[in-house]
């Protein structure tokens, strides 16, 4: 806040003192000179938000005319102010990578403290430039001299009008060096005016003249006029963003920074130096300083892409300065640099200078539930209190029960039980003559990381603020996140998502509550005069809270890992229905020392039983027990020789109990020991155990919550994302689909949901929709898969796509369910944006309609897909800045946002909207709707709420030039058909129909059976159809003189012993049944299209199949399609709605027959049993192709319509 002034002319006897309520004042009198007439004068700004005005005399005055000062406003200035303050700055400020600069205290040495980095920051000033004016700006600048000279850039200050406009504030820092980045420090401001000496744009500078007084305070710098070279390591105090003073000395490698070029173009051609220091919008004007002199050998001035951060050299600034008499006293540096005076410790919290905080209440209470299943609602606590004189409240509430690091439960309140929630808290006056704004916070935000941990918070979840209160009457309102404010003051939160919490995640059963502690403390006496009657809790021993807490952890791995998970839903908004099934088979594995038994593993490895599922796309493996030596690993490794390394999620030397590896794609996984530690796990009590696995039956969701997403019109017109690859244009869809994620989220007994995602920033922050990940436990439970997607364009859109699992959990960051929005940070953030890139925002893009969009997405959690084409084959667009939107909770709220004519399906929510031309992020994809009203939360409220808590990621808005995306190898891989080691001769077999009286239409069944060894890839490829639905064209495939085909089906199952349902296998051992596979044409397989047509097929009805089978005896039944499993077990096809055809139409001879051709080739060797005779073939044919395709021709005509046949 600034006072601003209508009039201002004081005495020299008087003296004016701006106080803040923590007792910093600023005093006027060194800054506005007596007796001077000023009007329309705006104050300093002061880093609070509640100060007064003193006005004392050191003599008496008494009607002397002239004299006074008046009061006419207040200018505020909030956080998104100051962004504002150094946006155009920002266009030439840039990090090199992700922001690696800290807190300037952390170069602070108690040992040698006015010799360290921080001490030759303390010269270093923040600007704030023409306040007044409608567009300040901020810069940073330092003292150079020992006369007060100051310098700073030309295109800061360029005038002597903009110099007698700008305050000068010093020590502006945290007192934390771990404090968040984004904070905003007070300082010291110590001049609102200066003497502007010289000012050159090309070499954009601007030389000041201040009080000479204030470097014996602060200390000063002296410039190098020494040779730069290459590798100097440097560092730059500094003021970015018009926030606390950082410093930038490391790189992303925590190597230091350095130059890396002495003659660069700079920006607009202006030359200088660059390195790889990390600045940004606010750092102009700051020194480049010489790690090993102290001396400053440029003048930082702008940023480029690539780190080309750049400052012109002190050497040209002093040559342009010199011949001319202007230079300050002792601003060269000759030897050592000048002595910073001394100092207080900068590490002490300057709060505790000021009037302490008391604790002076705790208050238990409860939230409860009420209401009815179609309306819940939950109660808010109202606690009042009178202040007696203005002072500062701390509100601290402790609730949340898992911590953030561990993800481990505690009871904190001591009342034996797990029973809590996120809870949000308001403060307001209770006084009609008293009014402010009113504060409120949601999950802690403290520049302090420690904040709000005094009461035994283990979460940032619980609710902590320090208001500056004026006296009277104040109540504090407690409720649940997503209380609003009318409803925080009338006392009943209407919002009907009420997330209580308990041991098993979100407890929305009717009639639970929440437990909460509230402390007060205040710097002023506080007296609670309205509290509802504090809860009776139980009698809790420490011995009682460690039985409940084990009992919730039991009950957590009950529900997480151990009961089976059917159906698959696209968001908790949706009753599952059960048609994607995970199924959980318990199991007993391991080696080591499990239990109280040791069995000490082989030095070449060891390697686990088979796990086999035929039906299954995915598997995953739990381990109760997992503890390694370092260097030792454990490999899941599939048939066809993909791998999966543990230590990637679970490194060695670390103990891990009941935990899951990441979701696989395979259906017969092997779990191999990899040695390198020479280490005994017996008398090291290392080893693992595996007590069960789940598997999928499909990675797709349920396609009954499309209620919630739609295509545009009958035909989905998206495609795979490799179709949007160019070679030739870098920035094409595909380069910006990469940082898109499908996210895989187990949710209980209901099965699992998929959503998508994307890299937001340079840190790896990961934005998706809240109602895909609403809270810090579905969090720990998602599993992030980069790059699931085919890699040829035209491949099947049923294609199962495998991606690189990058994490199995994250961290909740922050989210909005009215936005519904959640933001999350990945463990290995930053390389997965170094290898994928990631996405922004637009910081000044206005939305309208027409403009073209386009949405890289994962639809029913498949492979990636982009839709950037309409109903009309034209390129999507915005159609609406204003929608209904969805009812996502069912809660009667409808989130509105922008409309689109693009395809989603289930799982699309989450995914980002990008516009097409400068290919950043518009829109949050949530839901769709009914007429092409797909719908998206526009981006700018989800920054703008962010940015208030300051948890908007680093590089998260588009700068100019944009962030470049990482290179990557040429994605387009056209399958080919290596053919597998070992592949049989051909077969060639005949269906005909059976010629029983009574039953003319039953068919037969050809049935094989294959012995297999070791566990293979069996691939199956059938030549049948013998016209050409495309073109009308026949051919005698199977060269038996006709032309003969039909639909047909393979079946591969196990070989059953007496009827049992185990098959014998190999070594005689009785291992369990698997599902059959089948395949009735390769056009419905997921497979490439190209796959199944080196036999020579002409049409995607011919069968194609690929089976992973384990040892033993297995069986192919093939027949015509109406096929059922049991027929096929048995050998006859007994479906009387069968077709064979021959030519043009259909055969109804009860004669009738076709033939086929059977390909069968295997990654492992394999023996081929013929347990049906084949049916002799007609004699070779000794007609020509020609007089084949003529005779199927002149049937077409006669039978007069393709359609007849066709259909």
């Amino acid at each position: 806040m600034a006072p601003q002034f209508g009039f201002y002319n004081v005495p020299p006897t008087v003296t004016v003192v701006l106080r803040a309520i923590d007792n910093a004042t600023t005093d006027l009198t060194p800054l506005l000179a007596p007796s001077t007439n000023r009007s329309v004068l705006l104050g300093p700004r002061l880093y609070t938000n509640y100060f007064v005005v003193e006005v004392s005399s050191s003599a008496p005055v008494c009607n002397e005319a002239g004299f006074g000062l008046s009061i006419t406003g207040v200018v505020v200035t909030t956080f998104a102010d100051l962004l504002v303050e150094t946006k155009d700055r920002s266009k030439s400020e840039d990090f090199c990578g992700t922001d690696s600069s800290q807190h300037i205290v952390c170069k602070y040495s108690k040992a040698n403290p006015q010799h360290s980095m921080y001490a030759y920051g303390r010269p270093v000033a923040r600007l704030l430039i023409n306040a007044a004016s409608p567009n300040p700006t901020s810069c940073s600048g330092w003292l150079w001299g020992s006369d007060g000279h100051f310098i700073t850039n030309n295109h800061c200050i360029g005038s002597q009008s903009d110099a007698d406009n700008t305050q000068f504030q010093f020590v502006a820092e945290s007192y934390l060096c771990d404090g968040i980045l984004g904070a905003v420090c007070p300082g010291v401001t110590e001049a609102m005016s200066a003497t502007l000496v010289r000012t050159n744009a090309r070499l954009d500078y601007a030389l000041l003249k201040l009080n000479a007084a204030l470097p014996a305070k602060y200390g000063y710098l002296q410039a190098s006029t020494a040779s730069i070279s290459v590798g100097t390591a440097i560092y730059i105090p500094q003021h970015p963003r018009a926030g606390c003073k950082l410093i930038s000395n490391l790189d992303d490698s925590k190597a230091p920074t350095t130059v890396t070029s002495i003659n660069a173009p700079g920006c607009s051609g202006k030359g200088g130096i660059t390195y790889n220091a990390d600045t940004d919008g606010g750092s102009s004007g700051s020194p480049v300083i010489s790690v090993a002199t102290n001396a400053v050998l440029a003048l930082h001035y702008c940023g480029g892409a690539s780190c080309m951060n750049t400052g012109m050299q002190m050497s040209r600034i002093i040559a342009d300065l010199a011949p001319l008499g202007l230079m300050p006293a002792n601003a060269i540096a000759s030897g050592l640099p000048p002595v910073i005076p001394p100092f207080a410790d900068p590490t002490i919290n300057p709060l505790s200078l000021g009037p302490p905080f008391v604790k002076q209440a705790v208050i238990d209470g409860v939230i409860a539930q009420v209401g009815s299943v179609d309306k819940w609602q939950t109660t808010v606590d109202h606690i009042n209190f009178h202040l007696a004189a203005p002072g500062q409240v701390i509100v601290d509430v402790l609730s949340y029960e898992m911590s953030d690091g561990t993800t481990l439960f505690q009871d904190v309140n001591g009342d034996c039980r797990i029973a809590y929630f996120d809870p949000v808290v308001y403060v307001f006056s209770n006084d009609s003559k008293v009014t402010y704004t009113t504060y409120v916070n949601d999950d802690s935000n403290s520049v302090n990381p420690e904040d709000g941990k005094a009461d035994g918070s283990i979460s940032y979840h619980d609710s902590y603020l320090v208001a500056s209160l004026p006296a009277g009457s104040h109540t504090v309102a407690i409720g649940v996140t997503n209380l609003g404010y009318k409803d925080a003051v009338t006392g009943s939160n209407t919002f009907s998502y009420t997330q209580f919490l308990g041991c098993t995640g979100t407890n929305t059963t009717g009639g639970v509550d929440g437990a909460y502690r509230l402390t007060l403390s205040a710097t002023v006496p506080l007296t609670i005069t309205h509290a509802k009657p504090t809860p009776k809790m139980a009698t809790c021993t420490t011995g009682d809270q460690a039985v409940v807490v084990d009992k919730c952890v039991t009950q957590f791995n009950a529900l997480w890992a151990w009961l089976p998970m059917v159906a698959a839903t696209a968001g908790p908004y949706v009753p599952p229905q059960a048609t994607t099934s995970v199924f959980f088979v318990p199991v007993v594995e391991g080696i080591g020392a499990v239990g109280s038994t040791c069995a000490e593993p082989p030095r070449k490895g060891w390697q686990s039983i088979i796990f086999f599922e035929s039906n299954a796309v995915a598997m995953r493996f739990r381990f109760t027990d997992l503890f390694l030596p370092p260097g030792d690993d454990i490999v899941l490794r599939a048939t066809d020789g993909t791998t999966f390394a543990l230590s990637t999620i679970f490194p060695a030397g670390m103990a891990y109990a009941n935990v899951w590896t990441p979701r696989v794609f395979a259906n017969l996984w092997t779990i191999e020991l990899t040695r390198r530690a020479n280490k005994s796990y017996c008398s090291g009590g290392y080893g693992f155990r595996i007590d069960g696995y789940s598997y999928f039956t499909s990675t797709n969701n349920a396609p009954d919550v499309a209620d919630y997403e739609t295509g545009c019109g009958l035909i989905d017109h998206s495609v795979h994302a490799i179709c949007g690859y160019n070679a030739s244009n870098v920035t094409n869809m595909y380069a910006y689909s990469r940082p898109v994620v499908r996210i895989w989220i187990p949710t209980g007994t209901t099965g699992f949901e998929m959503c998508t995602g994307w890299l937001w920033g340079s840190q790896g922050h990961v934005l998706t929709a809240s109602h895909c990940i609403g809270s810090a436990l579905e969090a720990r439970l998602a599993q992030f898969e980069f790059l699931a997607e085919v890699s040829w364009c035209d491949a099947n859109r049923e294609a199962l796509c495998s991606g690189y699992i990058s994490t199995v959990s994250a961290t909740w960051v922050a989210t909005n369910r009215i936005l519904d929005y959640t933001l999350l940070l990945l463990s290995s953030g930053h390389d997965l944006a170094s290898q994928y890139g990631f996405l922004q925002v637009h910081p000044t893009l206005r939305l309208k309609p027409g403009i073209a969009v386009y949405i890289p997405q994962h639809p029913l959690g498949g492979c990636k897909r982009i839709s950037y084409l309409n109903q009309m084959l034209r390129p999507t667009t915005v159609t609406a800045l204003t929608a209904k939107g969805c009812d996502i909770d069912n809660d009667g709220f409808y989130r509105g946002g922008v409309v689109y004519d693009c395809d989603t399906g289930a799982g699309s929510s989450g995914s980002p909207v990008i516009e097409s031309n400068t290919n950043t992020v518009v829109a949050l994809h949530y839901c769709g709707n009914a007429a092409c009203q797909n719908a998206g939360i526009p981006m700018a409220l989800i920054v703008r709420d962010l940015e208030a808590t300051g948890a908007l990621p680093l590089q998260a808005l588009l700068g100019s030039p944009p962030t470049p995306l990482p290179a990557f190898a040429d994605p387009v891989v056209v399958p080919r058909l290596n053919p597998p080691p070992f592949v049989y001769p051909a077969i060639i077999g005949n269906l005909r129909r059976l010629r029983q009286p009574r039953q003319p239409l039953w068919t037969s069944v050809d049935s094989y059976e294959l012995v297999v060894s070791a566990p293979t890839k069996v691939t199956l490829d059938f030549l049948v159809y013998e016209l050409n639905l495309e073109s009308g064209n026949c051919f005698d495939l199977i060269h038996d003189c006709r032309i003969t085909y039909a639909d047909t089906i393979v079946y591969v199952f196990a070989k059953f012993k007496n009827g049992s349902k185990t098959f014998l296998s190999l070594d005689s051992c009785y291992l369990e049944s698997y599902a059959p596979y089948s395949n009735q044409g390769v056009g419905v397989n997921p497979y490439p299209p190209t796959l199944g047509t080196t036999d020579g097929s002409i049409s995607k009805a011919d069968p194609y199949l690929v089976a992973t089978l384990p040892a033993g005896r297995h069986i192919v039944a093939f027949g015509l399609a109406g096929l059922s499993i049991y027929d096929a077990q048995r050998g006859i096809n007994t479906n009387p709605e069968t077709m064979l055809y021959e030519g043009a139409g259909a055969n109804s001879d009860r004669n009738a027959s076709i033939a086929y051709q059977m390909t069968i080739s295997s990654t492992a060797p394999i023996e081929i049993i013929n347990m049906l005779p084949l049916t002799t073939l007609p004699p070779t044919c000794e007609l020509t192709e020609a007089e084949i395709e003529a005779t199927c021709h002149v049937a077409q005509v006669s039978s007069g319509s393709q359609s007849d046949w066709q259909d």
